[in-house]
């Protein structure tokens, strides 16, 4: 059994209701997407933890012994704050605890595997709230993350072009003949060494390497909405995840 760690993709929505002078606030329970997980666990080989973005801060592994309770981990929309501060961080609590991030670059050099996955809050992010340029995160991951923000909005939608058609993460998917379309993506810039599988108008949209003993993954649009588009509906989404999945643990061919 593979053990998939989740992490992000989740949303809490503040509500503001005005009534005269009388204001009332709500909080909805965070919700989470369930495209991926639901594509990923089609493999019954495969079991799927979800993590939310309100419950890294306390909840996320803060020892290698439990992140090596699974053999991937992928974040997607999460700040890298998240990680890095822990839920008393505004007290005077000098050390708050280890650098989280840390123990990811530890876990994935020591042969786990890895995936970052595009939206407003991963790579450098909208305003930079992602904020992952000069991090262990970075070191790690088969592309360069830039210090600024790295959006890139298509509203009319794009269809990336596959570069390496017999990889096993693509291979039989037909993604060049594919009518999906991707809405956006985290610019990034590919690191020498590393393999591209698929890109927009000269830019990283999936990267792929080895790095120590274990593998690692960029997945420069988002995996579920918004970015992702029409990709979530593709008959080859979830053949695609796992996939990569098998070739990041090395449990498919090499």
């Amino acid at each position: 059994m593979i053990k998939f760690l989740l992490v992000g993709d989740t949303s809490v929505r503040l509500e503001i209701e005005l009534k005269g002078n009388d204001a009332e606030f709500f909080v909805a329970p965070a919700v989470k997407q369930t495209f991926l997980t639901e594509a990923i666990e089609s493999d019954p080989n495969i079991k799927v933890t979800h993590m939310g973005v309100e419950s890294t801060l306390a909840e996320f592994p803060r020892t290698i012994e439990k992140l090596r309770e699974y053999q991937v981990i992928m974040f997607t929309d999460v700040d890298s704050d998240a990680f890095q501060l822990y839920p008393d961080f505004m007290r005077t609590k000098v050390p708050l605890g280890p650098n989280r991030l840390k123990l990811v670059e530890q876990f994935v050099r020591e042969g786990g595997a890895f995936i970052m996955g595009g939206g407003y809050a991963t790579f450098s992010g909208r305003r930079c709230i992602g904020n992952y340029h000069h991090t262990p995160i970075e070191s790690l991951l088969p592309v360069s993350i830039y210090p600024f923000d790295d959006r890139a909005e298509w509203p009319e939608g794009f269809h990336s072009k596959a570069v390496d058609q017999e990889h096993p993460c693509m291979k039989g998917l037909g993604w060049n003949e594919a009518d999906f379309m991707f809405l956006g993506y985290n610019r990034t810039q590919l690191k020498p060494g590393a393999t591209l599988l698929a890109e927009h108008e000269g830019e990283p949209i999936i990267a792929v390497w080895e790095y120590g003993g274990g593998r690692a993954m960029a997945f420069t649009p988002d995996p579920q909405p918004h970015w992702c588009g029409t990709f979530k509906d593709w008959e080859g989404y979830s053949r695609f995840w796992i996939q990569s999945i098998l070739w990041l643990t090395k449990s498919g061919k090499r």
